[in-house]
């Protein structure tokens, strides 16, 4: 939850490109992605009938769907210009969600600072404008670009966010 308020702030402040540590770049090229102002984030899609992520070379075809799919944004890669307006919406929705009182454990993850927040931005800013091409690229080929090292420790133990979600820190 601290990466994904930090990535909101430090991007809406400076600008540049957030990526988690654990993607590897592939060394294809990326100059596309720095040559305007907007918003770079990449879809994503979880089928709750398998339990498992969609890839995106399936996803993005069109016409494919199923009912127990799940389309929303990650939050990695985020690239935009400082002061972006989308960046700025998620970062306003996430403080505000982080500023309730919660009375039974701690705030949701994905909905508080995460994806969920970030795709709940983006839907609010096109229902309001009914646009969104100007602000907003999304990177249908970041598997192209970069791999995810889901191999890491951290994955499988208390660290994963996944595990984690709405429990107090115990040692």
């Amino acid at each position: 939850m601290q990466s994904d308020y930090f990535r909101l702030c430090y991007i809406l402040v400076e600008g540049g490109c957030y990526i988690d540590a654990d993607d590897v770049y592939n060394g294809s090229q990326i100059q596309h992605i720095f040559s305007d102002g907007r918003l770079k984030i990449q879809p994503l899609c979880y089928d709750t009938a398998t339990n498992m992520m969609v890839p995106p070379s399936l996803f993005t075809k069109p016409g494919a769907n199923a009912a127990s799919w799940i389309f929303y944004f990650n939050n990695n890669p985020l690239i935009a210009g400082s002061g972006h307006p989308l960046i700025d919406r998620a970062l306003a929705q996430a403080t505000l969600s982080l500023e309730k009182d919660v009375t039974n454990g701690l705030p949701e993850i994905q909905s508080t600072t995460g994806p969920g927040n970030l795709t709940k931005s983006i839907f609010d800013a096109v229902t309001e404008s009914g646009e969104i091409e100007q602000t907003l690229l999304v990177l249908c080929d970041w598997e192209n670009i970069a791999k995810n090292r889901w191999d890491l420790s951290y994955r499988n133990d208390h660290r994963n966010w996944r595990l984690s979600n709405c429990r107090g820190y115990q040692e």
